[in-house]
């Protein structure tokens, strides 16, 4: 049966609808239709799903008269074309008699129009969406396809947060090529920037749209990029170099810009509305040491050979920003050289900024275990001279920096202090501070051998950070999650949660020695020396140099001991002596693994240096409990123990009895029910010795 879908009216009775659905039924016999999305003008909009590939898609059904029918089939072969993160996939193009229809992308993040009646955005996110959607656009028109009803209503978000432009060419296929023009679209965009910020603005904010409004050639912008350009330079004016929408990055790489959700309405004391983003709101400027990104590690370097010797703050920037991203990968030579060069130019183009940003890329990709007290030292004066240019965000990674650097020296009274003054720049509410300042209290609260508030804390923290990036969010909250589970004894869960944070990250050899851990814990021996095993199949070569190697090292040297391999024991040894004064620290400073110490008292008791095993797990639980860390004082007495029972020599015994004495005190006073259940059963082993 067929039908002219265009004489089918808005207002269609309940039996034409039926008819039109059993009329795109069976030109899309691929898709099973679900509901209907909504309807207009322009057509019906129904929901679908791919019968074999399960990808849920939108289905736009659009007038079937010959008209529309010929200007679509003109249209099609650029709109299947269009490749970019900010506009919605078109993945098909049906045309049948009297049938045309575009299937598209399914987004699910609500649109536009629907989140600002939240009270809209902060002024940073706003003028990120316009630089996106003017990156978006101006793909689009370098194509000949022109949007023509730019709307916050069709301005919409996928899942995670990334701003799409739908409706890209349905203005053209409808009214016909050449009703819609380049330059509403931009005038579109223009005329949509103030109202993305609730309420009246900021004298920042007023002072970008003046520019946008009144470009310095007085005839308007050439294009949707000069547009987008000139809101990324002024933003980035107005509030520094590392702002999250840079014109470098944005002519280089065009990123996808993920935007949090708007807060409430009200007004901070300094006047500026909570959800202002952050560099972090699209990507942290604090690496969190996940899998390297391979197609931006491209993109920069094409981008760093395109500059010219004119161009050295864009050459500067892109060159900290690659130095990051190689680090990620694994690439440490080449971090320092970039570092080199960048350090170069900061020299010759002078002032303050330029030497804050080589010294923040500086920290963060040239990172190395050793000395401690330099890399605390750089962090001081790089939140100094972050405080002095005024420079908030950068001042937040700043203490970030700080704190890990006072958790890995043990010093946690100024850990604490860094802490507290992080907690009061999450205060503010901006959605990336707030996820922040959680994640690193739920770090403290399992520090200090509080699982449960931990736990609860890590579960607000993945809510907060799903706001702001749901990716990163869940690798953080991974790491806290199998921290916990372990202390509360929560077995059953422990295994699956390991397993699944390391296939999430396998080049993160941190995940795959927590898992190796976890297995070690459940006793499954077998399974933890195979992992063990593929994690130093080139011995200690195969564990990167980076913010993560200590407490890699410290769970590899807990898991050798577990499986008495004593070789192995005598290379950990070897490579944590110069580090018995450090506490491991993961890189995203989510987690903590406890004294170097105590992983030196494991390695030593397993190659056979008793006495010195005896030494470092003394000293483990005494570092342990300056540093406040209940959990870890619990495991290196633990571990004592078991060096003691497997020696049992004269007064072996009656040492580890006490020493599970003492420690099940503290497991039974903090709740830590997983290694309480430890503690019985080794207690249970050395009265039975004999």
């Amino acid at each position: 049966m067929e039908q002219d879908l265009a004489n089918i009216p808005e207002r269609a009775t309940s039996a034409r609808s039926d008819a039109a659905r059993e009329v795109l039924a069976s030109a899309l016999d691929s898709y099973e239709l679900g509901e209907e999305l909504g309807r207009g003008r322009g057509g019906i909009v129904l929901a679908g799903r791919h019968r074999e590939l399960g990808r849920e898609v939108t289905v736009r059904l659009l007038p079937g008269d010959d008209g529309v029918s010929e200007r679509l089939a003109a249209q099609a072969p650029r709109l299947v074309e269009l490749d970019h993160p900010h506009i919605a996939c078109i993945y098909d193009v049906v045309q049948r008699p009297g049938v045309c229809a575009l299937v598209v992308q399914r987004l699910t993040g609500g649109t536009v129009h629907d989140r600002l009646k939240a009270g809209g955005w902060g002024e940073q996110e706003a003028c990120a969406i316009v630089v996106a959607i003017s990156s978006a656009l101006q793909h689009a028109h370098d194509r000949g396809i022109r949007h023509g009803n730019l709307t916050p209503a069709n301005l919409m978000f996928s899942g995670d947060g990334v701003v799409k432009l739908t409706d890209l060419g349905v203005a053209d296929v409808l009214h016909g090529e050449g009703a819609t023009d380049a330059a509403v679209d931009v005038e579109a965009i223009t005329a949509l920037f103030p109202g993305l910020v609730g309420g009246p603005p900021s004298v920042v904010l007023a002072a970008i749209i003046d520019r946008v409004h009144a470009p310095e050639d007085g005839d308007g912008y050439a294009g949707a990029r000069e547009l987008g350009l000139a809101v990324a330079r002024a933003a980035r004016e107005q509030w520094g170099p590392l702002w999250t929408g840079t014109a470098e990055v944005l002519a280089g790489a065009e990123p996808t810009l993920r935007v949090p959700r708007p807060s409430g309405a009200h007004e901070t004391a300094a006047g500026e509305r909570p959800g202002a983003a952050t560099i972090a709101s699209a990507e942290p400027a604090v690496p969190l040491y996940v899998a390297a990104d391979e197609t931006k590690i491209a993109a920069i370097e094409e981008a760093v050979a395109r500059c010219g010797q004119d161009q050295r703050p864009l050459r500067l920037r892109l060159l900290c920003h690659l130095a990051v991203e190689l680090h990620l990968a694994g690439r440490q030579e080449r971090c320092a050289e970039l570092c080199a060069q960048a350090l170069d130019i900061a020299w010759d183009i002078g002032g303050p900024w330029a030497e804050m940003l080589v010294r923040y890329s500086r920290l963060v990709s040239a990172w190395s275990p050793q000395d401690l007290a330099g890399r605390r030292a750089e962090c001081e004066a790089l939140g100094a001279a972050a405080e002095e240019l005024g420079d908030r965000e950068m001042a937040h990674h700043a203490q970030r920096l700080t704190l890990r650097a006072a958790l890995e020296g043990g010093d946690i009274a100024a850990a604490d202090a860094r802490l507290a003054e992080l907690e009061d720049t999450a205060a503010i509410g901006r959605p990336w501070w707030a996820w922040q300042g959680t994640l690193l209290r739920a770090m403290r609260a399992l520090h200090a051998g509080e699982a449960a508030d931990g736990q609860g804390l890590a579960q607000e923290a993945l809510r907060l950070g799903r706001r702001v990036d749901a990716g990163i969010a869940q690798r953080c909250f991974e790491g806290q999650a199998v921290q916990s589970t372990w202390l509360l004894g929560r077995r059953g869960e422990l295994i699956p949660l390991a397993r699944a944070a390391a296939r999430a990250t396998p080049s993160l050899a941190l995940r795959r020695a927590t898992l190796a851990f976890a297995l070690t814990e459940l006793e499954r021996t077998t399974e933890a020396t195979a992992e063990f095993e593929r994690l130093l199949a080139t011995d200690l070569d195969a564990v990167p140099r980076d913010a993560n190697w200590l407490p890699t090292m410290v769970l590899l040297s807990l898991v050798c001991g577990a499986v008495a391999d004593g070789r192995r024991a005598g290379l950990l040894y070897e490579e944590l002596a110069g580090y018995g004064e450090r506490f491991a620290t993961c890189g995203d400073c989510t987690v903590t693994w406890g004294p170097v110490a105590t992983a030196l008292g494991v390695v030593a008791g397993a190659s056979g240096h008793v006495e010195r095993a005896d030494a470092h797990l003394l000293d483990g639980a005494d570092r342990a409990m300056r540093a406040g860390a209940m959990a870890h004082r619990v495991v290196a007495r633990r571990e004592h123990v078991k060096v003691l029972l497997r020696r049992d020599g004269p007064g072996d015994r009656d040492r580890a009895v006490w020493l599970i004495d003492d420690a099940l005190h503290s497991a039974r006073r903090h709740r830590l029910a997983g290694l309480d259940d430890d503690l019985h059963a080794l207690r249970a082993r050395a009265r039975a010795h004999g």
